[in-house]
């Protein structure tokens, strides 16, 4: 938890740092993919709370909420790639160097909240295997 809240921390850190004002790359920031990924990272921080309430319930429904972590960490992923993809599209077309990479920075610190997310739902399968829940 404190690893994930750490990333979060560091992603808002280097988005702040310099004052994105490059048209393209704001394009980037604010596109809709962008939306989504932001939104599976915070369901991938959510679905984890799921599970640890789900261990005073049953094995079963921990391994389904482990499982949909997992899908919010790969969806996540899904549309990193979208706004990777874009980013460097855009790029050709003057986004300066520096402003490309904190965007991009910026997009791999905030996903390791979702992988962050992922690692502790891989510790709730391993309670479950050794018996609890």
């Amino acid at each position: 938890i404190h690893d994930i809240a750490d990333k979060a921390k560091d992603a808002a850190r280097l988005i702040t740092l310099a004052r994105v004002t490059n048209p393209k790359a704001i394009e980037v920031l604010r596109s809709d993919d962008m939306k989504q990924f932001l939104a599976n990272l915070d369901m991938a921080v959510v679905a984890l709370q799921g599970i640890i309430e789900a261990f005073a319930i049953d094995r079963k429904t921990v391994i389904e909420r482990v499982h949909t972590v997992e899908g919010y960490e790969e969806a996540a992923d899904t549309f990193k790639q979208h706004l990777l993809v874009a980013l460097f599209e855009k790029s050709q077309g003057g986004i300066d160097p520096l402003t490309m990479i904190l965007v991009r920075d910026f997009l791999f610190c905030a996903d390791d909240v979702a992988d962050r997310s992922e690692d502790a739902s891989d510790v709730a399968i391993v309670l479950v295997a050794k018996g609890y829940g």
